[in-house]
């Protein structure tokens, strides 16, 4: 596809070494990772473009694949990130991450502050890429200007999948990460990448959603016309995104759950992309007739 190749030629699909504080450079060596891209050929859109004087049926590819719409950001109370740092403090939440022990089961009580932001890489409009509805840089959600919601979970210590054991579980196999709700800043968790992460997709959860009982802004909409942007993010399910650690090291694009990978953070911090699904093709006139889904064809 001529968008990965530009990228290839750019010198980022080579991974970077992510710095203690991630760059733009960083960012965008990460989005060169073309197995969080996962282009794929969907289908053939059928549009009516229409003159003075006739109309005709144009036809273009139909194009699936993944984009790093988001940065998310989880720590003890100081952003690994100086961007969201800053942003923190314009609303000063209080409460970094504390570890509590409770009885001899040796459970943790642990707290992490996150924030969520436009990637620097929305802003790259390449041919053959569909556009991304996220806006680089824009805050979209910090934890730390929610302390109601975040520290106290108001009002959804009475939500029913915080009620109901079982539910909204991030999840595989044996290993049980954590719930999404209360989708607060608190969870009973021993290992510090798995208290992270949990974290990390609860604030996504809450962003990616309308309608939210929550101080955020809402990272969805429009993409344009012959464009399919991403859904509501889902635990354990990768069509819905993919998260790409970037600090304290990299790795491949996946979903929460399973066998922790990467280092444990000495200082507590930690950055993902949160890569998201989209489908487009490009426009050939003025009405989108239909698409013929061809399924995914490698």
């Amino acid at each position: 596809m001529r968008a990965v190749a530009l990228l290839c030629s750019l010198a980022i699909c080579i991974p970077a070494a992510v710095s203690a504080e991630p760059s733009v450079g960083d960012l965008l060596a990460s989005a060169g990772d073309e197995s969080c891209l996962k282009v794929r050929l969907r289908g053939l859109c059928l549009w009516l473009h229409c003159s003075v004087f006739s109309c005709e049926l144009r036809s273009s590819l139909q194009w699936s694949h993944y984009r790093p719409d988001l940065v998310v950001t989880a720590h003890n109370g100081r952003s690994p990130w100086a961007y969201t740092e800053q942003l923190a403090r314009i609303s000063p939440g209080g409460g970094g991450g504390r570890r509590t022990r409770l009885g001899q089961a040796q459970s943790t009580l642990s707290f992490k502050r996150v924030e969520v932001v436009g990637s620097p890489v929305a802003a790259l409009g390449l041919p053959g890429l569909c556009p991304s509805i996220a806006q680089p840089w824009q805050p979209y959600y910090l934890s730390s200007a929610d302390w109601l919601g975040w520290h106290l979970a108001i009002p959804e210590q009475w939500h029913p999948d915080a009620l109901l054991p079982g539910r909204r579980r991030i999840a595989e196999g044996d290993e049980d990460w954590g719930s999404v709700y209360p989708r607060h800043g608190f969870a009973l968790q021993t290992d510090d990448r798995k208290m992270a992460a949990v974290a990390a997709q609860r604030a996504a959860d809450i962003v990616t959603r309308r309608a939210q009982s929550r101080v955020y802004r809402y990272a969805g909409g429009s993409c344009g016309d012959g464009c399919e942007g991403p859904g509501a993010l889902w635990e354990n399910d990768a069509a819905s995104g993919l998260w790409q650690p970037l600090l304290p090291t990299g790795g491949e694009c996946r979903t929460f759950g399973g066998k922790p990978s990467g280092e444990v953070a000495t200082d507590g911090g930690y950055i993902w992309h949160l890569w998201r699904p989209y489908r487009c093709c490009r426009p050939r006139g003025q009405h989108l007739i239909t698409v013929l889904d061809l399924g995914a064809v490698q």
